[in-house]
Parts: structure tokens; C-alpha cells; sequence
């Protein structure tokens, strides 16, 4: 009698492993399109509070999703408050900390160094996925606890980050473990390559499109109103919900009829406090809500409005509007333009509070211009789904594994690297 899933999780890989290389290649050849693959082991390493929502922890679960559905085994590896989670394994709890920006919940203490060998221990993986490699985070302590075949993906862009040179010898030392490096855009790549120096491979963000095509449109304002939906954390000041306030408010007095629902978790900035009672009316908090309920949210709104002023190197929202076929509205800045194909699949505007105001008008009084910017959308967005992005995924992995390695606990090498060893004498 299995007592756990780890047995059955060992139990499976081990009745895969009776197979030869050539008939577990058969078994997954259907999968792929007449691309031959093996079936894997994976280990994710997300390095975020699991509770917490993000981009980075809704690209490693669609990830791994996709992943499963193709046959291969994957394990996450996160901070959460739930060691009982049955969709990670605990790095222990995390704690807040500003960087870029923005106050994320990460983990990095001897607890999480313990865990990430208990982990590596516990498993037998073909590969690693680490996340962020550059966080101050599990993700690092994984890669200088780990050898054999690893693939890092960078998320976040970073202008010019001082905490990141201040600290280039351990982000070598971190970079040189991993065997593959993937930026998520171009604006990533540029942060990894100006920072510390190497080079990586662009794939991007990736995403269901059929399940945010096919879900039931939602509204919180009635069908006859003009509705512009946010989704953000609220307390974020990069996500520009502040100027949205203000430039909606100024719309509102230039005579156009406009509602604002608002999606996410947090506090309201105090401008809400500010604004008059009848933009006040126009205005509902929804808080936080499901995948499922943000899918038909953006399938039922006029215009889903991105007024972000910085921090950005992708903005999965977008594709996510883009699938669920909403008008978009978004700031211009690169990360955006770049998604949206300078503008072809969504209005761009200043992110400021004069140019949200304009935008606001500009898609109130421009239906057709609306429909033009959703149904472009709507085409380009499948570059992003998961099928071609993990297929590109998959590649990388194997390129990983062309050594023969495996992955082992490895802390022969510990926060030294190419650097330090030969800094050392060792090299």
C-alpha cells in the first residue's frame, strides 16, 4: 500500500524507468507534434510566496500545467505559510522585502538552504527550472546547491539595478550553475547582460488562450454602461492606479459617462479619498478575485486600462486581455509596446494623469477603433500560447541535459564559482 504521494510519485518514475530509452520515447512521441521527446522529472523553483499573486508565480503554474498534461513529472519548490500545500513543497515562510521597486515575500535563511537539500535529496530530476535566478530568494540557494542540468529564467527588468552590481560575484556564481539562461523579453535579457554580464535565450511569458476565449463574460457594471477594468495590487505604485484615479476623474468632468471597476488585493491609494462623490459612484472596489473570475471579467469589460509607470519587462495582463478579446489601454513603455505591437493591439497612451484622461476619451469615442485593437489582439496573442512556449521550453531542457547529467546535491562549489575560484587558486 502506497503510503504517500512521494511513494507514488517514486513508484511512477520507477515503472517509467523499466521502459528503454527508445519505448519511453514512443510513449510521449504523440505529445509533441512529431517531435521526439523523453519524459521528465522537473523541479520548479518559484521564488515568491506561493499565497501571493504575481506574474512569475502565474507563468511557473501554467508552466507546470502544460508540462503535466504532456506526461512529465514536476515538483514546485516555494516559499508558502501552508507546509501542508499539496501543490508545493514549503521552503519554509517568507518575508517582505523592497527591491525594484516593489515589496515582495521571498525566503533566504538557513531553513531555506535545508529544505532545498531535503528537496534535491528526495528527488530524482532530470532537470531544474529555477525562477528569477537573481532574487534574493530561494532560487540562488538552489543553484549553488545543485549540479547537472539547470535552466534559469529571468523575469524581472531592472534599468540599473546597484543591488545587483554590488553583488556580482554571487550573481556569477549563481549564473554559471545554470546550464541554460532564458529572459523572459528582451528587457530582461538587457538586465541579466548590463548587470552581470551573459548572454540569454528570449521565450516569453506564455498562456492558455483557448480557456480566457471560451469563459462566460462577467460585468460589475450594468451591460449599457461604458466599463474600464483595472486588475493590480493596489498598494503598488508602479501599477499607476493612483493617476488612473485622478485621469478618470477628469474624463468623468469633460462629460463622458464612464465606470472604473477595480481588481485586486490591498488598500486604495488615498487620491480615492480625494475624489468628488460622483466619481466616487462611478467607482467599485471588487478586491481580490479568482483566475476563473478575472478571465470573464476581461471577457466582459469595454476597455481593460494597464496604466503602469515602471517595473514592467513583459505584463502577462496583457496577453491575458488580449485572449479574453478586450480593448486595451496601456502606458507606453517598452515592456508594453513590445506586447502589444506598438500600439497595433491596444491604445498606448503617457502615464501620466493628462494622458490616461485622453486615452480614456480616446476609447470612449472610438468604438471601431476598439473592435480594430481587440481582434489584432486577439490574433497576435496565440505567439504567446503555452503549446509554443513550451515546446520552446522544452528544447532548452533538452539542450540542458546533452551532458547526460543528472540532478544532484551538489556543495562542492558553494557562492564560489568561476570567480571566487580562481580569486582562490583553484582555477
Amino acid at each position: 500500500m502506497l503510503q504517500s504521494k512521494k511513494q507514488l510519485k517514486k513508484w511512477q518514475i520507477a515503472l517509467l524507468n523499466m521502459y528503454s530509452p527508445i519505448q519511453r520515447i514512443g510513449m510521449c512521441y504523440k505529445n509533441y507534434g512529431g517531435k521526439m521527446r523523453d519524459l521528465l522529472s522537473i523541479g520548479m523553483v518559484c521564488p515568491y510566496d506561493w499565497a501571493t499573486p504575481g506574474g512569475v508565480k502565474t507563468h511557473v503554474i501554467g508552466l507546470s500545467q502544460r508540462l503535466r498534461e504532456l506526461g512529465h513529472q514536476v515538483s514546485i519548490f516555494a516559499p508558502t505559510t501552508d507546509d501542508h500545500s499539496s501543490e508545493v513543497v514549503s521552503a519554509g515562510d517568507s518575508v517582505p522585502v523592497p527591491f525594484n521597486g516593489a515589496v515582495s515575500r521571498v525566503k533566504f535563511d538557513p531553513v531555506a538552504f535545508r529544505r532545498a537539500q531535503q528537496w534535491l535529496r528526495q528527488n530524482d530530476f532530470d532537470v531544474l527550472h529555477i525562477h528569477e535566478p537573481l532574487s534574493l530568494s530561494i532560487s540562488p540557494i538552489v543553484a549553488w546547491t545543485a549540479s547537472g542540468p539547470i535552466v534559469a529564467t529571468q523575469h524581472a527588468a531592472y534599468e540599473y539595478s546597484v543591488a545587483v552590481k554590488s553583488g556580482r560575484f554571487l550573481a556569477h556564481s549563481v549564473l554559471e550553475r545554470c546550464t541554460i539562461r532564458i529572459a523572459v523579453s528582451e528587457l530582461a535579457r538587457r538586465s541579466v547582460l548590463e548587470n552581470v554580464g551573459g548572454d540569454a535565450l528570449i521565450i516569453p511569458n506564455g498562456i492558455d488562450v483557448s480557456r480566457f476565449q471560451n469563459v462566460n463574460p462577467k460585468r460589475i457594471f450594468p451591460e449599457n454602461s461604458f466599463q474600464v477594468l483595472f486588475i493590480g495590487r493596489l498598494e503598488d505604485e508602479r501599477k499607476g492606479l493612483a493617476e488612473l484615479l485622478i485621469g478618470f476623474q477628469a474624463a468623468r468632468q469633460s462629460g463622458f459617462d464612464l465606470k472604473l471597476a477595480i481588481v485586486g488585493m490591498g488598500e486604495m491609494p488615498s487620491e480615492f479619498d480625494d475624489l468628488n462623490p460622483e466619481t466616487k459612484e462611478a467607482i467599485k472596489v471588487v478586491g481580490a478575485v479568482t483566475d476563473a473570475e478575472k478571465a470573464a471579467l476581461l471577457r466582459g469589460t469595454n476597455l481593460f486600462i494597464a496604466p503602469n509607470l515602471s517595473g514592467e519587462s513583459f505584463g502577462i495582463i496583457l496577453t491575458e486581455a488580449m485572449s479574453a478579446g478586450a480593448p486595451i489601454a496601456a502606458s507606453n513603455i517598452e515592456a508594453f509596446r513590445l506586447v502589444l505591437a506598438d500600439g497595433k493591439a491596444g491604445i498606448l497612451f503617457e502615464p501620466t494623469v493628462a494622458g490616461i484622461a485622453a486615452a480614456l476619451i480616446q476609447a470612449f469615442t472610438n468604438p471601431a477603433q476598439l473592435r480594430a485593437v481587440a481582434d489584432f489582439g486577439a490574433k497576435l496573442v496565440w505567439r504567446y500560447d503555452w503549446d509554443l512556449v513550451t515546446d520552446r521550453i522544452l528544447d532548452c531542457y533538452d539542450s540542458a541535459r546533452l551532458s547526460g547529467e543528472r540532478v544532484r546535491e551538489d556543495l562542492s562549489h558553494l557562492f564560489i564559482g568561476r570567480w571566487g575560484r580562481q580569486m582562490q587558486g583553484y582555477g
